[in-house]
């Protein structure tokens, strides 16, 4: 009974009408690296090493290597620490945000999205485009629960980005 208490303190229970959803659609779109990209890809899989305007981006592990990696399909990489202890983040391609774009606008005028995300950064990507078409934008991650008390999709909102280990 104790646990039981205490979980149900910080566990949230929904009905099973929030499953009554529409149809799923996987849309996958190929999309191409650009050659500076493609370069910083190759660099830190080849070699763990790469420089950018920034500064240099290092992996220690196959691990670090794997996100870096990854980041970089995302349009960006993340300086290695400074002697402040901040890290700044450097923008080195476009290609996954244009497809983005483009796919949001050929859709029906103000047509629900949910689009998953993996990193923060890629949040901002999603916000920046929909802010660009006049769609209405909201997130559900670490740092914001854009969801309603009912876990539903809030009213006015046509984009909702979701932080996959949040949703």
């Amino acid at each position: 009974d104790d646990f039981q208490k205490r979980f149900d303190s910080i566990c949230y229970h929904v009905s099973s009408d929030v499953l009554d959803l529409p149809k799923t659609q996987h849309i996958e779109i190929e999309v191409s690296l650009g050659a500076k990209a493609l370069k910083h890809y190759n660099e830190l899989e080849q070699e763990f090493i790469t420089e950018v305007k920034a500064g240099t981006v290092t992996v220690a592990n196959a691990l670090v290597k794997g996100l870096r990696l990854h980041q970089i399909t995302s349009g960006y990489l993340p300086i290695d620490d400074d002697v402040r202890g901040t890290r700044e983040i450097e923008r080195i391609d476009d290609a996954k945000e244009q497809a983005l774009f483009d796919l949001l606008e050929a859709l029906p005028t103000l047509e629900p999205v949910v689009v998953f995300c993996l990193f923060k950064e890629d949040i901002e990507v999603v916000k920046r485009v929909s802010e660009q078409l006049g769609r209405r934008f909201d997130e559900l991650s670490g740092r914001r629960n854009g969801l309603t008390s009912d876990a539903t999709m809030p009213e006015g909102v046509d984009t909702l980005a979701v932080q996959i280990q949040s949703g």
